[in-house]
């Protein structure tokens, strides 16, 4: 009988226990993945990534989406609008990204409307914190684009960079002393004073702002509403006056509403002018608490009696 050689039984023994310990590391580190992902990233309501992650895994029949951007997720009280609204506002994101989750929204075999809120700066192009999108990529890929790595296949090193961003959002949520929190919404409850105010007025009255219509992101608009015929709120939440101060292209937005008419299933409420006393907002642009429930409460009303009106005021 021919005898192996001792190295080549002692490498095979070496290979099969090194490739032991991977598989046993691999399935710490998916566990942990897994965990951080449930327990962490995806926990707190209000945080971009378990708001993606709700639009692209959670099925419910009869949920009512509010999408848009942090003026959505602060003007819309769910709790108040109805048992089956559900507030998927996502800070610092534009059209870009509220279209993203109108058209997975629009794959859903439910038939409940859909309320988006319409920021009158337009078609404009942002996504927000970055770290919102990588648990579920590569399915968020369309949003982040030129800004996706490779690395993001990759379970648990893909969050490098990113945890201590996770754990800050867990922790606010669970120790949200000054903000009411609610199925996605998030406002503050605190009120400024009228100097902190003010000051926030004086600056945006030197703040140009507009309307901006990007083809690519109308055409795409309005490819999905063609496609559907789900009832479509398309509402503008309220600024504060001194936004309008140099807003360059004010008959440019209100054409545009108006090709809106001949969409039948979409119903347009323009409240941008809604009379809200300086103390139920947060900013010139954003709502607090004490805001929110007043025009949520309006915005219950308005749909209530739309009964198949475009409403455009």
């Amino acid at each position: 009988m021919e005898n192996r050689p001792l190295f080549t039984s002692s490498f095979r023994g070496l290979a099969t226990y090194l490739l032991l310990i991977c598989l046993i590391l691999m399935g710490v580190g998916l566990g942990i993945n897994g965990l951080f992902e449930s327990q962490i990233i995806y926990a707190p309501s209000i945080s971009g990534a378990a708001k993606v992650n709700r639009m692209l895994t959670i099925h419910e029949p009869t949920e009512i989406p509010i999408l848009g951007s942090s003026r959505a997720e602060c003007s819309y009280q769910p709790s108040i609008l109805g048992p089956s609204y559900y507030n998927y506002g996502i800070p610092g994101s534009d059209a870009n990204v509220w279209l993203f989750f109108l058209e997975k929204e629009l794959e859903k075999e439910r038939q409940t409307p859909i309320l988006i809120n319409f920021d009158i700066k337009g078609f404009t192009r942002s996504i927000g914190d970055e770290g919102n999108y990588i648990p579920n990529f590569p399915a968020t890929l369309p949003v982040l684009k030129e800004k996706a790595n490779s690395w993001y296949y990759v379970p648990f090193v893909k969050y490098f960079g990113w945890y201590e961003s996770y754990v800050k959002y867990y922790l606010n949520e669970k120790s949200a002393f000054t903000k009411y929190i609610d199925r996605g919404a998030s406002n503050e409850k605190n009120v400024l004073t009228p100097e902190q105010f003010d000051r926030l007025v004086a600056k945006r009255k030197q703040t140009r702002a507009k309307f901006t219509y990007e083809k690519e992101l109308v055409n795409k608009f309005h490819t999905l509403l063609s496609g559907t015929e789900r009832q479509i709120y398309l509402v503008i939440a309220p600024y504060h006056s001194s936004y309008f101060e140099l807003f360059l292209n004010p008959e440019e937005l209100q054409d545009y509403l108006n090709k809106l008419f001949r969409f039948e299933n979409v119903k347009v409420f323009d409240l941008r002018y809604t009379a809200i006393d300086e103390e139920e907002f947060f900013n010139t642009t954003h709502l607090n608490y004490k805001g929110a429930v007043r025009f949520s409460q309006e915005v219950k009303q308005l749909i209530a009696a739309s009964e198949g009106k475009n409403l455009i005021r």
